[in-house]
């Protein structure tokens, strides 16, 4: 009796397997790289959107009231509210009492991660129906702060109701170039934030650099 021998198939060597997992390997990365690229890019541009929304609600609000939200509280019990509002917009020393970004108290009102929270007095619900949130709000994943921690948040600056400044801080994943419209060009903060900052405003006060901001 004859038997036929069946062919036996040929399989993947070490070396084939060993490349067709770097193959693999590579383009996984490729493509994770992409898509992981897209959603920081497609974050990023809510983020310019949600800064113009913002100003659109500010600039309703000021013309059904004549002025800008004013977040300006009065700090010293022995000055002149008009002085202290000169202090706020950085037009009188020492203005640094009004800088910090850490107090209500001290002109700046600090938001982004509760839509409900008014960090923008008078806004809601009459004139925007929810304030920007940032998925980053008060952590440290975007930029680190020379000066302090780099926390990501929003926040708003108005000291007489003519001008305002608006920052969306530590808040930009990618770095943003100076052509961009919401671009910061106070050197201190582009320093401190690598450019992960950006910023709207209104006014000589609230747009120059030795401004309120």
């Amino acid at each position: 009796m004859r038997f036929s021998q069946a062919k036996r198939s040929k399989g993947f060597t070490l070396i084939e397997l060993i490349v067709a997992i770097a193959i693999v390997t590579t383009l996984s990365t490729i493509i994770y790289a992409s898509v992981n690229r897209g959603r920081v890019e497609a974050r990023d541009a809510a983020r310019r959107q949600s800064m113009l929304q913002v100003q659109v609600a500010l600039e309703v609000y000021r013309q059904a009231t004549g002025k800008y939200p004013i977040t300006f509280i009065p700090a010293d019990p022995a000055l002149p509210d008009e002085e202290e509002i000169e202090m706020c917009n950085g037009l009188k020393a020492p203005a640094g009492l009004y800088e910090s970004l850490s107090s209500g108290q001290l002109g700046w009102s600090i938001g982004g991660s509760d839509p409900n929270s008014g960090w923008i007095p008078g806004l809601l619900p009459a004139y925007i129906s929810g304030m920007p949130v940032d998925r980053y709000a008060y952590t440290s994943t975007i930029c680190t702060n020379a000066g302090g921690s780099g926390l990501t948040f929003y926040g708003y600056k108005g000291c007489d109701g003519a001008n305002y400044s608006l920052i969306f801080y530590c808040a930009m994943e990618k770095a943003v170039p100076p052509t961009d419209p919401f671009y910061d060009a106070s050197p201190a903060r582009v320093d401190n934030t690598k450019g992960h900052m950006i910023r709207g405003c209104k006014g000589p006060l609230g747009c120059g650099i030795g401004g309120i901001y």
